[in-house]
C-alpha cells in the first residue's frame, strides 16, 4: 500500500483537529477520533474492492520475432465493472530483454477494453516467455494504490533476420532460386534479342535476324549460375562480447542467417559451420526451402562458448567438406593475437583455390578510447591499450590482404549490408 496525497492531507487536518483537542476549547477534545475512524474504514473498504475487483488481463504477442529487432508486447485490459479505477503496472520482463521495465498508467473505463503497448529487443534466440506483470490500482476514494499483482502468460519464437520485403523481392526478380546470369551470343539457353551495341563481338550477329528486321541484331542467352557459400560462424568466448543493442554472436547469427537466404533465393549452395574451440555444428550445402529451414534452425540453436576459438580446426572441417571452388565467409574477431595467428595459417590453407572472406565487428568504443582526453590517471593507459588492440587489427587485415583474402571490417550497425554487398559484387563480376 503507498498513500496518496490525498490520504496525507486528511492527517494533516486530523492532526491539527487532534491539537486543537488539546490545547483549544472542550468542544474539540476528542473530536479528531471521527475523521480517524472514517479514514479507517474507508481504507479497508478500499483494500477489500482492489483484491476482488475483477479484472481480466490478455498478453498479444506476434508469433514469432527476429533477434534484435523491437516487436509490440501488448496487453488489453477489460474492465467489466462500474468503477473507473486507475491502474499502474510493470511489466517484469525475463533475460533476453534489452529493454528496461516501464511503468504505465492508464485509467479503466467502465465495462470497456484499455490497450497498453511497450516496444521490446529480443537479444537472445528461442522462446521468450513473458508472464508477470506487477501492478497497482488507486482505491475508489482516493486514499491509496493498493499492489495488485497478475500474471498473464504468454510466449513468441525469437529467430535469427531476415531479409526485408523489398530484399526478397528484389532476390526472386533475379529468378529467384534459378538464378541466371544474362550473356551476349554464349550461354545455355536463348532468351532473345536486342539491338547491336558498341563493344559486342561481330560474330555473335544473327544475320537472319538482322536481315528481317533491318536492323543489326545479336542474341542473348542466359547462363545457370550455381556456386558453393560456406558461412563460418566464430561462437568462442569473444562472440559473448557486447557490441550495441546484441553481443557478437548475436550481428554474426544475423548476418549468417540474412545471407544464407539470400545465397538460397539466388540458387547458390549454402554450408554453415559454427566453432569454438572445436567444430560445434555443420551442416552441408542446402538447398531451397527446406534448406533454409535447417540453416535458421542451427543459427537458432547457437549460443556462446566459454572456450578460446581454434579457427584452424574450422577451416580444416571446411576444406573436407568443400570439393569446388566456393565462397568461404568467416565471421569472427581479430582481438586475440595468438587466435588472429591461427586465423591467417587456415585461410592461406584455402588459398588459391578457394576464395575465404574474413568479417569482423569493428568496436566503434575501442575506436575513440584512443584518442579520448584524460581526465584521471588511468585514462592514458587505457587508450594506449585501445591503440595497440587497433594496431593488432590492422596488422591481421594487412596479413590476410597480402594473402588476398578480402577482409570486411565494418560496425556492428554496417556490418550485415557491408557482407551482403561483398557477396553481390563478388558473385556478380564471378570472382567466385
Amino acid at each position: 500500500m503507498n498513500l496518496t496525497t490525498r490520504s496525507y492531507a486528511l492527517a494533516i487536518f486530523i492532526v491539527a483537529l487532534a491539537l486543537l483537542g488539546e490545547w483549544g476549547p472542550a468542544l474539540f477534545a476528542g473530536l479528531w477520533k471521527l475523521p480517524t475512524a472514517a479514514v479507517i474504514i474507508l481504507l479497508w473498504l478500499e483494500r477489500n474492492e482492489s483484491r476482488r475487483l475483477p479484472l481480466e488481463l490478455t498478453r498479444v504477442l506476434p508469433e514469432t520475432v527476429c533477434l534484435g529487432r523491437p516487436f509490440d508486447n501488448r496487453i488489453l485490459i477489460n474492465n467489466p465493472n462500474e468503477i473507473e479505477p486507475q491502474l499502474e503496472i510493470l511489466d517484469l520482463l525475463p533475460g533476453g530483454i534489452a529493454d528496461q521495465p516501464a511503468l504505465q498508467r492508464t485509467r479503466l473505463r467502465r465495462r470497456d477494453d484499455v490497450l497498453l503497448s511497450q516496444m521490446l529487443t529480443p537479444v537472445e534466440t528461442g522462446i521468450l516467455k513473458l508472464n508477470a506483470l506487477r501492478g497497482r490500482l488507486r482505491g475508489r476514494f482516493g486514499l491509496a494504490w493498493w499492489r495488485r499483482d497478475f500474471q498473464v502468460p504468454a510466449e513468441t519464437r525469437v529467430l535469427p533476420d531476415r531479409l526485408h520485403s523489398h530484399e526478397f523481392y528484389l532476390s526472386t526478380q533475379r529468378g529467384g532460386s534459378e538464378h541466371r546470369k544474362l550473356t551476349v551470343g554464349g550461354g545455355q539457353e536463348l532468351l532473345g534479342m536486342r539491338d547491336y551495341q558498341h563493344g559486342d563481338p561481330l560474330h555473335l550477329i544473327d544475320w537472319k535476324a538482322t536481315a528481317r528486321s533491318g536492323r543489326t541484331t545479336v542474341r542473348v542467352m542466359t547462363e545457370d549460375q550455381h556456386l558453393e557459400v560456406v558461412i563460418v560462424i566464430d561462437a568462442g568466448r569473444t562472440s559473448a562480447m557486447q557490441a550495441g543493442v546484441l553481443t557478437r554472436l548475436g550481428h554474426y547469427s544475423n548476418v549468417a542467417a540474412r545471407l544464407a537466404e539470400k545465397a538460397l533465393l539466388n540458387g547458390d549452395y549454402v554450408s554453415l559451420v559454427s566453432f569454438s574451440d572445436r567444430v560445434i555444428n555443420l551442416s552441408r550445402q542446402q538447398r531451397g526451402h527446406a534448406g533454409l529451414r535447417q540453416i535458421r534452425q542451427q543459427i537458432e540453436d547457437l549460443s556462446p562458448v566459454m572456450q578460446e576459438s581454434n579457427p584452424l580446426a574450422a577451416i580444416m572441417q571446411v576444406r573436407q567438406l568443400i570439393r569446388h571452388r566456393s565462397l568461404v565467409v568467416i565471421l569472427t574477431d581479430l582481438d586475440d593475437a595468438d587466435a588472429s595467428g591461427q586465423l591467417v595459417q587456415a585461410v592461406s590453407m584455402l588459398r588459391p583455390r578457394h576464395l575465404p572472406v574474413v568479417a569482423t565487428i569493428l568496436d566503434d568504443e575501442t575506436m575513440a578510447l584512443q584518442y579520448q582526453s584524460a581526465r584521471s590517471w588511468l585514462d592514458p593507459w587505457i587508450s594506449l591499450a585501445a591503440q595497440e588492440t587497433v594496431q593488432e587489427w590492422q596488422r591481421t587485415r594487412l596479413q590476410l590482404e597480402h594473402l588476398g583474402v578480402p577482409v570486411v571490417m565494418a560496425s556492428a550497425e554496417q556490418l550485415d549490408a557491408a557482407i551482403l554487398g561483398s557477396y553481390e559484387q563478388l558473385r556478380a563480376r564471378h570472382q567466385i
